[in-house]
């Protein structure tokens, strides 16, 4: 008799594929945020957990239901759409083992954290590191999310616990704790300080060891996920009496409002007034300029700011300025008899971190300083922002390290601010390079303003003017030293010496500073092809030899950054997962 037939092998068991309505992620899954592998060697990873999964589905059932597939789930690593080159790579320098081959074959998905699914110990949050637990390390917690299965955890830089990922009592924000205060946790190739930090931008990239993923929010109605997380917190983390008012449905009394937007938390502070990030029941997120106004003329100043915003508002679409969304009770201000004391403009995108700030960091930890071609990005951002308002007729008249709005750091985006100064040329019908007469101790930052701004009464200056500006803040962005160093010589030394009204210096003081500007430029264009020499024919004093932007954007440095960036907001039109890079993929 023959024996009976061996039943099938089982199937393999895979984890769930990403739902294609996000909204459906979030109200039948709970999920509120994916992290998702963003570098080739994150990528390689992650499949190597799927595969750990399909080969021993008991031990991993738990991380089962913490990994969710794109719809094409198995492709070529140089297919996939979710990373950045090598080149762009927070971890690029790194020499670690297994380096994927542009050919090898990965799973595709993304990481997914739900209120449905709680962390296996809910007070200290979601922890991220490597698995399953090694022998060495009895006694520490398992990974919630293990980021790799191999044996290479101490070449990639991984801790048992990289990170912790929860949600915070009192706000209900999300929150991002570094395991070890060693730099293996980085957010936007930043080191993450030893402590709590929100996650408050809807999608930017962290990096845990060599491995960089992008964390993202999944979009859901506002209210629908306040009671989420509200019930969240009370049952998993227990602490009903904790929550805040404002991720209740209703509103407290306490919250302050300007109109219908709730302000979150302070963004920065300028001459004219305070800025403050702000946020609505849409979910629109904004910063709001607060003009103070004291006296009538304060008042009139800043409806000329913003007649300068409606200009820009209607004729500069850019991706590297920051733009105006809507002026608060603008009918009532314009009418009113007496002057209202605060004018508020609400601004987008909302910039928490700009450029002098992130110069601070890399001062106190140089190796938070991104690689070259990252920077070559930067600077071309910089000058794109230039570009596009020189093309609508706008000089901005004040770039410098403060005015230069940093979004992300991996991979860049920078915004240009304040351009409630910016100078409109578009009426006179002058040449750009020479529109607008010289005014002397008004407009601009000394340190930064080009030798023909404050030259010769009644001569003219015009759009390169920003180009010197920008020479000057990327000197700061490559060679980490200011053209000109205020604590030792804080007067332009360009400066007509006859418009000077008090403590004028001598003319012997001014040449001094010039020489030494003159020839230490000079030093920098000797050296052809490199962003030296650019920097160099940025700063070149005579504004008709100077290099104009478009010339600038094609330096082969600068063009390169242009290309990179590029590439990146051509990926982050096209995620896997959408609709578009599905048809994209389909044969």
């Amino acid at each position: 008799m023959a024996a009976p037939a061996s039943p099938p092998p089982p199937a393999p068991s895979l984890p769930d594929l990403i739902p294609n309505n996000l909204a459906e992620s979030f109200s039948t899954h709970g999920i509120f945020a994916t992290l998702r592998p963003y570098s080739p060697l994150a990528i390689a990873n992650f499949s190597s957990v799927v595969d750990a999964i399909v080969a021993q589905p008991a031990k991993y059932a738990a991380v089962r239901q913490r990994i969710r597939l794109d719809a094409h789930h198995l492709l070529p690593i140089a297919d996939t759409s979710s990373f950045a080159g090598a080149e762009e790579s927070a971890s690029s320098d790194a020499t670690v083992p297994n380096t994927p081959e542009p050919t090898q074959l990965a799973w595709q998905g993304a990481f997914v954290f739900s209120y449905q699914d709680p962390p296996v110990h809910p007070q200290l949050g979601w922890i991220i590191g490597y698995g399953p637990k090694f022998p060495q390390y009895e006694g520490k917690p398992k990974p919630d999310v293990p980021l790799t299965v191999g044996p290479h955890f101490q070449e990639l830089r991984l801790h048992n616990t990289t990170a912790r990922l929860n949600i915070d009592k009192k706000s209900a924000v999300c929150t991002i704790t570094p395991g070890h205060n060693d730099g293996t946790l980085r957010r936007g190739g930043m080191k993450v300080p030893f402590g709590t930090g929100f996650l408050d931008r809807p999608q930017e990239i962290i990096s845990f060891g060599e491995l960089d993923y992008r964390f993202e929010y999944v979009p859901a109605d506002l209210s629908l996920h306040s009671a989420a997380v509200k019930a969240y917190i009370c049952d998993a983390l227990g602490a009903a009496d904790s929550v805040n008012d404002l991720i209740a449905q209703t509103p407290s009394p306490n919250d302050r409002y300007i109109g219908d937007w709730r302000l979150v938390q302070p963004a920065g502070m300028g001459t004219d007034g305070e800025v403050v990030a702000a946020m609505r029941s849409k979910g629109d997120i904004v910063a709001i300029k607060d003009y103070w106004c004291k006296e009538q003329k304060d008042a009139w100043n800043a409806l000329s700011k913003i007649d300068n915003y409606r200009s820009l508002q209607a004729r500069v679409k850019s991706s590297y300025v920051q733009s105006l969304v809507d002026v608060l009770d603008e009918e009532k201000i314009r009418s009113a008899f007496h002057p209202p004391q605060h004018v508020y403009v609400c601004l987008q995108p909302l910039v928490l971190y700009d450029l002098d700030k992130l110069f601070k960091t890399w001062d106190n930890e140089p190796s938070n300083k991104p690689a070259e071609p990252i920077l070559h990005q930067v600077l071309a951002q910089i000058l794109l922002g230039i570009k596009d308002l020189h093309t609508a007729g706008f000089i901005h008249d004040d770039i410098k390290p403060s005015n230069i709005g940093i979004l992300r750091v991996l991979p860049p985006h920078v915004v240009i601010l304040d351009l409630d100064n910016a100078k409109d040329f578009s009426w006179i019908g002058a040449l750009p390079s020479a529109c607008l007469l010289t005014t002397h101790g008004n407009g601009g930052t000394i340190g930064y303003l080009a030798p023909e701004r404050e030259g010769p009464q009644d001569e003219l200056f015009g759009t390169g003017v920003d180009v010197w500006s920008a020479g000057c803040v990327a000197m700061e962005i490559f060679l980490r030293k200011p053209l000109q160093d205020l604590k030792r010589f804080n007067i332009n030394p360009y400066r007509d010496l006859a418009t000077f009204k008090h403590h004028r210096p001598t003319s012997g003081q001014l040449q001094t500073e010039r020489t030494r500007q003159e020839a230490f430029v000079s030093g920098l264009s000797s050296s052809p092809g490199t962003i030296e020499n650019l920097i160099g024919q940025m700063l070149a004093v005579d504004p008709n030899n100077r290099v104009t932007v478009d010339a600038a954007l094609k330096h082969p440095l600068v063009a390169a950054g242009v290309l990179a960036t590029q590439e990146e907001e051509t990926r982050a039109k096209a995620q896997p997962g959408d609709k578009r890079a599905r048809e994209e993929k389909d044969p």
